[in-house]
């Protein structure tokens, strides 16, 4: 790891992050707004992200206490508690960094990146036309796209990940993830324009069967809803954790 790499990740592990370009942090009023499938998202400044941070290590650790106590992907993929700590440990800041921008719950992109490449374990994720660890088609989705999803995040790379490119793959977890989670997000906006009866849980669920075969996107809402009623039910005698959204759900 380069000198001004360790530098940076020194200074997330004290929560606190910037989104950099090059090796230079960006200062807030750089981070600027962009498009996506013709809906304007802001992409979030240093001052919010720190902010952000800081807030959510509370309910880090609330929400760790139910990972380590509940086998949340019984019947899904078999994961030991060891490696469900691990997961939850090295990617619940991705995961809730891409929810905090597409509005896509933070164990929803868990339950798609165990599906897909059980976390980012599978040995081989870049064969067959798909790439990395949320199984991207490289046909419809370039790398292009991926960066796009991710901007104003790119510090995120900074932390420990399986899949990344300074490992020798083509891809980088955290930026597959976000992809996952603009996909989702563009699809759901599509299916509630079309079906505006639907709430937004509903549209965001229905894009599953946009994003794998039914039967496995039928797998993806079962375990979707079991293991929100387990955080919801174990965590709802603790006051409850607010997140600004950048954009508000309708």
């Amino acid at each position: 790891m380069r000198k001004e790499d360790l530098k940076y990740l020194n200074i997330f592990l004290g929560i606190s992050l910037a989104p950099i370009v090059g090796n230079q942090l960006m200062r807030p009023e750089e981070i600027t707004a962009h498009e996506i499938d013709g809906q304007k998202f802001e992409a979030v400044s240093t001052n919010t992200l720190v902010d952000h941070l800081r807030e959510i290590r509370p309910l880090e650790a609330k929400l760790r206490k139910v990972v380590e106590n509940n086998d949340l992907f019984a019947g899904f993929k078999k994961l030991t508690e060891e490696e469900r700590l691990e997961d939850f440990d090295t990617y619940f800041p991705i995961y809730l960094a891409a929810e905090l921008k597409y509005e896509i719950p933070w164990y929803l992109l868990w339950i798609i990146h165990v599906h897909e490449t059980t976390a980012s374990r599978e040995r081989w994720p870049e064969v067959g036309g798909y790439k990395g660890a949320m199984q991207r088609s490289v046909l419809y989705y370039p790398d292009s796209v991926v960066a796009e999803a991710v901007r104003g995040w790119e510090a995120l790379g900074l932390l420990p990940q399986r899949y990344s490119q300074t490992r020798g793959y083509f891809t980088n977890d955290h930026e597959e993830i976000f992809f996952a989670a603009w996909k989702l997000r563009n699809d759901t906006n599509q299916i509630k324009k079309n079906n505006p009866d639907l709430s937004y849980e509903e549209s965001f669920l229905k894009a599953q069967y946009r994003y794998c075969a039914p039967e496995f996107a039928a797998q993806r809402i079962r375990q979707y809803q079991y293991i929100k009623e387990i955080f919801e039910t174990q965590t709802k005698s603790e006051p409850e954790e607010t997140i600004i959204w950048v954009n508000e759900k309708e």
